[in-house]
């Protein structure tokens, strides 16, 4: 017991280092297509932004979880049968690379290196997945949400310090470096987590699966998951809630940037906000909610709240109810997410937590994939906060998709 709980720390500063990076990165993406006045812009011309800055902005957005969708079944099976921390080293080692070479477009204006670097991000990018096939291994039925909830709350944690970081590091200009900083500086947290994992994480399947065609087509990793009716229909219900979440989120951003003029540290800010309220929710409400009445219970009615958080914020004409509505999409995404994986982990165990896992990070992926491409379009051809009310609407679909399956099935 105490070798798993050394084990389970260690993953759990992994997740946070890692989610560091990704929260330094994600809350810059839009300036570079979408804001003239940044420093980071690489459109050249503000007349680009209305012609195809948005359309970019939703490519852009859509590259890493569609490649993502490729690879997450693929390495989870690999996770199964090879042990999980090759696996995840070479999946940090991915994000090492990826970031370096997202700096280096940005200071070039490079998008081709720009696009290239998210999809090789995107198709090495199993660390979230295998980091909660690992804690399945280590887990059990009296502690799985629990630990899943810490998970979260590491997650969160990095989206608190994460884009509070860039906010700052993106005012910084250093000669040599340029606007590129918080790029590299991401790159570098991935290599202190490659570094720290290579030296302390000890390997957490012993139950190794040595056969099976999985590990090599991805498809048929999610096949075997969707044979089970169970898992199927929380792998569906996710896929319907990434769906709204990648609405909202690939443009929220840009909703705040054209609805009330926020700049880079202005945006990194109020995702430092979000982040607080998802640590909170998902370290200390979930952990006290959920052995109470357990994760069904929670997502019978947090997905459905998730929606109205978003649209709260689609109707908001201050900032100030912004923040109040984010406080309540912050709060019901929390228990999402957890539960959601907490029950697919559990409905997991006969395929292989890789497998299931993968399979449901890699339904999350396809989820995201899409909809910045659409957001994108409908943005630039209407108004860019439309895709905040297509998201809120989604995301109350997925809850009811939950009640009307996996509740009356189970």
């Amino acid at each position: 017991m105490r070798s798993e709980n050394r084990t389970f720390i260690i993953l759990l500063l992994s997740v946070l280092i890692e989610m560091i990076g990704s929260g330094i990165i994600i809350p810059l993406l839009p300036f570079l297509f979408t804001d003239p006045d940044s420093a980071i812009f690489i459109l050249g011309s503000s007349k680009n932004v209305d012609e195809y800055g948005y359309i970019l902005l939703g490519f852009l957005a859509s590259a890493y979880p569609l490649a993502q969708f490729i690879a997450s079944p693929f390495l989870g099976s690999l996770s199964d049968s090879k042990g999980r921390k090759a696996l995840l080293l070479y999946s940090i080692l991915g994000s090492v690379i990826a970031r370096i070479l997202t700096g280096i477009s940005v200071v070039t204006g490079n998008i081709p290196l720009l696009f290239g670097a998210r999809i090789f991000d995107g198709l090495t990018g199993g660390n979230i997945s295998i980091a909660q096939a690992s804690i399945a291994d280590i887990s059990d039925d009296t502690n799985r949400s629990k630990r899943f909830a810490y998970l979260g709350a590491m997650i969160g944690l990095g989206f608190i310090i994460g884009p509070f970081l860039g906010g700052i590091l993106s005012t910084i200009d250093i000669s040599f470096i340029g606007s590129a900083l918080p790029f590299y500086v991401a790159g570098g947290l991935s290599l202190l987590s490659f570094s720290f994992n290579v030296c302390f994480l000890h390997e957490t399947n012993n139950k190794r699966f040595l056969s099976t065609n999985a590990t090599f087509h991805f498809i048929s990793s999610i096949k075997k998951a969707f044979k089970l009716q169970s898992l199927r229909n929380i792998l569906i219900t996710a896929f319907l809630f990434a769906i709204g979440f990648a609405f909202y989120t690939s443009f929220f951003n840009v909703f705040m940037i054209e609805r009330f003029g926020f700049n880079e540290r202005q945006v990194g800010y109020f995702f430092t906000f979000i982040g607080v309220v998802i640590f909170m929710s998902q370290g200390i409400v979930v952990q006290k909610i959920s052995p109470l009445i357990g994760s069904e219970k929670i997502l019978k009615f947090s997905l459905i709240a998730c929606g109205c958080g978003m649209l709260a914020t689609y109707i908001s004409s201050s900032w100030y109810y912004v923040a109040f509505s984010a406080f309540i999409f912050g709060v019901s995404n929390a228990m999402s997410t957890v539960e959601l994986s907490s029950v697919a982990s559990k409905e997991s165990g006969s395929i292989g937590y890789g497998i299931g896992m993968g399979a449901y990070t890699s339904m999350n992926s396809l989820g995201q994939a899409f909809p910045p491409l659409i957001a994108g379009i409908i943005a630039n051809g209407t108004n860019p906060t439309i895709p905040i009310l297509i998201g809120a609407l989604c995301c109350m679909a997925s809850g009811i998709l939950f009640n009307t399956m996996y509740i009356n099935q189970s």
